[in-house]
């Protein structure tokens, strides 16, 4: 069932905190700022955090200022081609998908930021992050060796 209050609360706090993490400068690691999080919670990046939350943004509102942060963060920190591993301190394999997603789903997004929705184009970017898994090409991780689909893809650092 659904709470539409909730889910307004909930929006309303990712926005707040994405303003908050948008505007602090010079942005930090997290465990540079709660050094007691660096043994369970450390994080190598922060770039690829602010493209997903800005595109995630994007996605639950429908606007464009947040597609256009989104896009600013992949170009400007070169968030093309990643080789990492996608999991809860990888985000940059998942923009690709939720760019790919933006682009079918929700063109107006990229079109009401200036930029073309290039659909093509973040399919490619995405299919190459999955081609680079399926034929072991430069990641920093492993496929395990398993009957599931040849295994589960292992991270390493």
């Amino acid at each position: 069932m659904a709470n539409a209050t909730y889910a307004s609360t909930l929006l309303e706090h990712a926005r707040s905190l994405y303003a908050s993490a948008k505007d602090i400068t010079p942005y930090t690691l997290y465990q540079d700022s709660v050094p007691a999080a660096a043994s369970t919670y450390g994080s190598s990046q922060y770039t690829d955090d602010l493209c997903y939350a800005a595109l995630s943004l994007a996605l639950a509102t429908n606007e464009s200022t947040y597609y256009a942060d989104a896009y600013g963060y992949y170009v400007n920190y070169s968030l093309t081609a990643s080789h990492e591993v996608w999991n809860w301190d990888s985000k940059t394999p998942a923009v690709y998908l939720l760019f790919v997603e933006a682009a079918l789903a929700r063109p107006g997004l990229a079109m009401g930021a200036g930029l073309d929705v290039n659909l093509t184009g973040w399919q490619i970017e995405a299919e190459g992050y999955l081609d680079r898994i399926v034929n072991g090409e430069k990641r920093r991780g492993f496929l395990t060796r398993g009957t599931c689909n040849g295994g589960l893809l292992i991270g390493m650092s």
